[in-house]
């Protein structure tokens, strides 16, 4: 099973009782809450379905009843820590990865970022970008934005804690090759003109030491899953990495 249909695209709302769009904004809170805490393969379902919070139909209230029922029947899933798990082939597992992608629908941009630490994660999540985006590759660098953004308190932790490799910078995978090619230059585009801010400050935080940019294969860009409506044996295959399955 899956959270919602691959390939399914969520209608404009239209008004319902007081009560039911009341009701369809908590438990929309509740898988929110949930993908965030320890079901980061819900995670995408609960942002798609949490635009229409205000202003849903009947389709929203069916899918929604769809992702709860997905949780129920999968709640033996969890995360798992199960020692160190080399996920991207010649990178050291003990050292932090950050996983990060995006998707752009209709001007409107959904980003997905994973944070491994030791083979475990610590963070996975997804996030609906507000302001419209003009570009995959705009919407790919504010994904990267949100992994060094992740990646600088990780850096700011582990040197509290003086761990040896708190003085190595952290690699952020992203599968966009033009997306890292201008966030590991020092100029800007035009194109990228509505994202200076967040493109500086990755650049900054690549010059600082704080990160390194890679860019990861499809087959192993784990957090596909977390930005886009995929099948389920894709979403299985995804998870599987850093989430117990039974």
């Amino acid at each position: 099973g899956k959270p919602i249909p691959v390939s399914q695209k969520l209608p404009e709302g239209v008004t319902l009782t007081k009560q039911q769009q009341q009701q369809y904004a908590t438990d929309v809170g509740v898988a929110i809450s949930l993908a965030r805490a320890s079901r980061a393969d819900c995670s995408e379902a609960a942002m798609a379905l949490a635009p229409y919070a205000r202003n849903p139909q009947q389709q929203h209230i069916d899918e929604l009843r769809r992702l709860l029922c997905y949780i129920v029947q999968t709640k033996d899933y969890g995360i798992k820590y199960d020692g160190p798990l080399a996920l991207q082939p010649g990178l050291h597992p003990e050292r932090p990865q950050i996983f990060v992608d995006a998707n752009l629908m209709n001007g409107m941009a959904t980003i997905g970022v994973v944070v491994i630490v030791n083979g475990g994660v610590v963070n996975g999540y997804s996030k609906f970008v507000q302001r419209p985006v003009g570009s995959a590759t705009e919407a790919e660098i504010s994904a990267i934005n949100f992994g060094v953004k992740e990646a600088s308190y990780l850096k700011f932790i582990m040197k509290d804690l003086e761990l040896p490799i708190a003085d190595d910078p952290i690699i952020v995978f992203s599968d966009s090759k033009t997306a890292i090619a201008i966030a590991n230059s020092d100029s800007t585009r035009t194109t990228t003109t509505h994202y200076l801010d967040k493109l500086r400050y990755v650049q900054h935080q690549r010059r600082e030491n704080v990160v390194r940019l890679q860019h990861v294969k499809a087959e192993f860009q784990i957090a596909d899953c977390l930005t886009k409506h995929v099948s389920g044996p894709k979403l299985r295959g995804n998870i599987q990495h850093f989430m117990v399955i039974k």
